[in-house]
């Protein structure tokens, strides 16, 4: 791809571009081109010298960006040219009140012998409200947040071998990125780890995790992601998650109950420093990939996995699978959700053992195609417990073109990708003095915790500090007590 000159950058107002992109050029380049959008904002540089540094241009080019965006606002002649602009603000605009008919008189006009009463001059309604909502609030100019912000996005998606460089998919890909930076985190099965990678980090995830950080959001989150370990077929499962996430800890399954998996399940133990879900909750996300080669071997992975996971993330991951078993462990409660291409409807066959092992039935309905062949094999299955106090609003997001290899048909999949929106609803009275009561026991777990663990770091380094003591002072006086007598008396 041809690198942008800085005449076309600054023609294009750093369009598409934000820190990220713009920290991937070399220090010169942005330095000229620092000076260019200072002459196209009417305020040209004499020099550069007083910005340090890659981030310090990064950060004045971003300013000048919206310095040129509202001046350009302040010149727009027509209401619609403001729309316009403010939408690529990403800013809420509110046209002009309309203006209101001429109403009848409440009173007949004067006599001409009585003068006129003198009117009172009332003051100006406040410009971007409906006529209606004018009156004697003086708060009408606030802006107000209505909903509480307690809401988590996530899109899982069987990736097909990730396959961003395949001729042909560019537009693909960067159309699928845009929807995909508005999520919190994206779950991915069936990345592709090349030979060149092998036992190391998949290039193709890496590469995918620019591609997420390129596009410019309002917030300005940074993604990270974590994968899997590798399976036999060379693939993993990657989690992409948008700060203020941050993963605890992860966990491949490479076997449960004595069952073998293909391609082995993926946890990551999500933390939200926001906490939109409420405090110290966590979200155990996993996301699984069950054989296709026979329903034996299917039905196989899928029984064992719902059957082992409740007592074995317990023991492995150190979290409570129910709501009361936060509540002996002095735990605050944990979301337990399993995701991915289960090549099945999971719970279809009451060998799976969903029911039996305290898991929900799967959120999407079994009639939901996910596949390219009309198949309903993509889901999302959590705890029995996570549905008591939290909602969990699932989607099909259907792609307009899949690849579909019998047809020859090329797309970036073919599977549809899966959304679930996971919200905390205002709880009662009793519920929420239970939750409450765990989460501050869970706080007092971890501060007990760190008091354990400073002392014995403090304990650690006297013990050290005193063996150098000693150490130095017998090799000071020759006598380290090799020869029976008592050394050094410290």
């Amino acid at each position: 791809m041809p690198v942008p000159t800085v005449a076309e950058l600054v023609a294009s107002n750093l369009d598409n571009l934000a820190k990220v992109r713009l920290l991937k050029f070399e220090e010169p380049f942005l330095r000229a081109l620092a000076t260019g959008m200072a002459e196209a904002n009417g305020s040209p540089m004499a020099s550069t010298d007083h910005l340090n540094g890659k981030p310090e241009l990064v950060e004045a080019l971003i300013d000048i960006k919206k310095q040129r965006k509202k001046k350009a606002l302040l010149h727009a002649k027509t209401q619609a040219e403001r729309i316009e602009q403010l939408e690529q603000l990403e800013e809420p605009v509110e046209p002009d009140p309309p203006t209101p008919a001429p109403s009848r008189p409440a009173t007949p006009p004067p006599r001409p012998e009585t003068p006129a009463p003198q009117e009172e001059p009332q003051e100006e309604p406040p410009q971007g409200l409906p006529q209606v909502f004018h009156g004697q609030d003086p708060d009408n100019n606030r802006q107000f947040q209505i909903f509480a912000n307690n809401e988590i996005h996530i899109m899982c998606f069987n990736s097909l071998k990730l396959r961003t460089q395949r001729e042909g998919l560019a537009a693909h890909w960067v159309a699928f990125t845009k929807e995909l930076v508005k999520y919190d985190c994206v779950v991915m099965q069936e990345v592709t780890v090349d030979a060149s990678d092998r036992g190391k980090t998949s290039v193709r995830a890496t590469s995918f995790c620019d591609m997420l950080n390129c596009f410019e959001r309002v917030d300005e989150k940074t993604w990270s992601f974590v994968q899997s370990e590798e399976d036999a077929q060379h693939e993993v499962h990657v989690v992409f998650y948008a700060s203020p996430l941050k993963v605890r800890y992860t966990k491949t399954w490479t076997d449960m109950r004595g069952v073998k998996f293909a391609h082995s399940p993926f946890t990551a133990i999500l933390q939200d420093e926001e906490c939109r879900l409420g405090e110290k909750t966590e979200i155990a996300l996993t996301s699984v990939h069950m054989s296709p080669k026979t329903s034996k071997i299917r039905d196989a992975e899928i029984k064992a996995f719902f059957e082992a996971y409740p007592s074995e993330s317990r023991r492995d991951l150190s979290v409570p699978f129910t709501h009361h078993g936060a509540s002996d462990a002095r735990r605050a409660r944990v979301i337990h959700a399993v995701c991915g291409d289960f090549n099945c409807v999971p719970g279809q066959r009451p060998e799976h053992c969903l029911s039996s092992a305290d898991w929900s039935p799967p959120l999407l309905e079994k009639h939901w195609a996910t596949s390219v062949g009309g198949r309903a094999y993509d889901n999302i299955v959590i705890s029995h417990d996570s549905g008591r106090c939290y909602q969990f609003a699932p989607a099909v997001r259907q792609l307009l073109i899949m690849q579909n290899s019998s047809k020859g048909e090329v797309g970036i999949s073919d599977h549809h990708p899966i959304s679930l929106s996971i919200r905390r609803p205002p709880l009662t009275k009793s519920e929420s003095k239970k939750a409450e009561k765990q989460a501050d026991e869970a706080d007092k777990d971890d501060e007990a915790t760190q008091d354990d663990e400073t002392k014995e770091a403090v304990r650690e380094f006297v013990t050290g500090t005193i063996d150098k003591v000693v150490e130095t002072l017998s090799a000071q006086t020759g006598n380290d007590g090799s020869d029976g007598s008592e050394g050094v008396l410290v």
